[in-house]
């Protein structure tokens, strides 16, 4: 009983701030180097034309061996990733911090449980054949314990995103990393997440963007954007907290806050 009322409390919280802030306007800001340095692209392509990448989605570092994403962004016929570590100009092969390292599909591991038409579990960890090197441009975001399940509800988040732009003609991203500090996190059991204002987190969000914020002078990472096949006015992301055992079996170094 204690638990539901402390559950209604927070979503009344919720609701206050969202209303509270709903006029402001998010605005969307260039990324600057440093500023994300868990957050990688990647691009994918088939072994047997390792030529033609294409773009596909955001992932987040999680450990010097590890970085975590969609399910839904490996679940494809293409078996290379190309990661882009330290980048803000993916575009520009020799921008100062940047690397990038390409990882065949061997070392994809995709949940278990994932369901391709509903999205559930839609988790997958990349293990990295070599060790990172941390430093300022690249290093990894600490992930929430389960005891602040509900600190994070009514928080304001931040999110980045190259954002995928689909034309007749191909699939293409915006090559400079933007961001919006305005996101709202919902609910952490239905994993549900909004923008404040009349925008849309589709409209700059990659699938597998983090959605961060800084406590404790440490950056923490809550969840990753998701599209979601449900019919909703809130955008949907995959919860850390709740694959935290699943994610801890598989790295053991990760960060927990």
């Amino acid at each position: 009983m204690a638990k539901q009322y402390n559950w209604l409390l927070i979503s009344l919280a919720t609701l206050l701030l969202l209303v509270n802030i709903e006029a402001e306007e998010p605005e969307e800001k260039l990324a600057i180097p440093t500023q994300f340095p868990y957050q990688v692209f990647i691009d994918v392509a088939l072994k047997s034309d390792n030529s033609k990448w294409v773009p596909k989605c955001s992932g987040t570092i999680i450990s010097k061996s590890a970085i975590v994403t969609t399910a839904s962004c490996l679940d494809t016929e293409f078996d290379l990733a190309l990661i882009y570590f330290g980048a803000v100009n993916i575009s520009n092969a020799f921008e100062i911090g940047q690397t990038r390292m390409e990882v065949e599909r061997k070392y994809f591991e995709v949940h278990e449980e994932y369901n391709p038409v509903t999205l559930s579990n839609n988790i997958a960890i990349i293990k990295l054949p070599f060790e990172l090197e941390f430093n300022e441009y690249v290093q990894a975001v600490s992930l929430p314990s389960k005891e602040d399940l509900g600190h994070y509800v009514g928080q304001e988040m931040i999110i980045a995103g190259w954002h995928q732009i689909a034309t007749k003609q191909k699939l293409s991203v915006w090559a400079v990393l933007k961001f919006v500090a305005k996101v709202v996190v919902v609910d952490l059991i239905v994993e549900a997440v909004k923008w404040v204002g009349n925008k849309v987190i589709e409209l700059l969000a990659d699938e597998g963007s983090p959605i961060t914020m800084h406590k404790d002078n440490v950056n923490v990472a809550v969840g990753m954007y998701s599209n979601s096949k449900a019919k909703s006015k809130l955008s949907h992301f995959v919860n850390f907290i709740k694959f935290l055992s699943w994610i801890k079996k598989r790295v053991s170094d990760v960060r927990i806050q």
